[in-house]
């Protein structure tokens, strides 16, 4: 009976520690928008928020390497394919979401993210030739519309370029998110979570720092901006990513990936709290079937992997 208890006290923690980090997560558009409004620009903005992650991170794996009496980096193959992810393909995917996230708000930009699960499941479906149940299909069709509703709340008499230019971003942003997850998942389990992030950071930094310099990209300038960056790399970033961590140690990630879908209802929480973002009944419809759509396809994605079928989507391989 202890041990029962023990275990439920555990998994209680873990979904805590879980709930915890997808608000940390959740906080990453909304310092964005705060280095913005200071005006940062969005290499250099990336270029400071990576680099001060990856050194945390890399310390971490250091001192855990002494500590263990183990190897310091994975083999040097392997550790050349984390740095790509990150140089490659994980760095596209994070410009295109906070270039999309100067010209429209964080909740918006936010919840169109959130249709990442959706691209998952019809790319690896296509890749791995595996059809999708009638649930999948409806989830992935109401998911759509969830984000249609919104984005047609959020541009409703205001249908400037800008708007739709960074609605379109956004998207682009969650279809190459899929597309990374879809890649990392064979690669990132191999390596070890602590290893792994440190290593794809580290390669997204130095793209992001040789973008800032051929760019001039603008450093934040005030006590707002820094407050933005220093937010988006500790809270955002390495709080969001130990917690995360720290958390799927006690619980299964597909029960870890269902928690949280509650980051997009944060971050527009946040949006209307922070930043002063007005959300129409519209709108909050249209979130509410994103991410109730989401939860019910990470559901049946968690039951597919239980019952050995090999579960197309494990968000909790991402790094956002």
């Amino acid at each position: 009976m202890k041990v029962l208890a023990s275990q439920r006290g555990g998994r209680a923690l873990g979904a805590g520690l879980i709930a915890i980090s997808a608000t940390a997560f959740a906080t990453l558009p909304i310092f964005g928008k705060l280095a913005y409004a200071s005006g940062t620009e969005p290499f250099a903005l990336l270029a400071w928020r990576f680099s001060i992650a990856s050194v945390i991170l890399v310390v971490a794996m250091v001192i855990r390497a002494r500590i263990r009496r183990e190897s310091m980096f994975p083999p040097a193959r392997l550790s050349l394919t984390l740095l790509a992810l990150g140089a490659f393909l994980l760095t596209p995917e994070v410009v295109l979401f906070f270039v999309g996230l100067q010209t429209v708000s964080a909740g918006l930009a936010e919840t169109l993210l959130y249709l990442y699960p959706a691209w998952v499941v019809l790319i690896a479906a296509v890749m791995f030739r595996r059809r999708p149940s009638a649930i999948t299909v409806a989830c992935v069709a109401v998911a759509m519309m969830g984000a249609a509703i919104t984005v047609g709340a959020a541009t409703a008499g205001s249908f400037a370029a800008a708007s739709w230019v960074g609605v379109a971003e956004v998207v682009g942003c969650s279809v190459l998110f899929a597309t990374y997850l879809v890649v990392a998942s064979r690669v990132l389990l191999r390596a070890g979570a602590l290893p792994s992030t440190a290593l794809v950071m580290t390669g997204a930094t130095a793209t992001f720092v040789l973008l800032a310099v051929i760019t001039d990209s603008r450093s934040p300038s005030d006590p707002q901006g820094w407050l933005g960056v220093l937010g988006m790399a500790l809270i955002g970033t390495v709080v969001a990513f130990g917690l995360l961590s720290i958390g799927l140690a006690r619980i299964a990630p597909s029960t870890a990936a269902v928690i949280s879908t509650i980051e997009p209802v944060v971050v527009v929480v946040l949006g209307a709290v922070v930043l002063g973002e007005t959300v129409g009944l519209a709108q909050a419809a249209g979130i509410a079937l994103i991410v109730g759509s989401v939860a019910v396809l990470l559901w049946c994605e968690s039951r597919a992997g239980a019952e050995g079928q090999g579960a197309l989507v494990d968000p909790m391989t991402a790094l956002e």
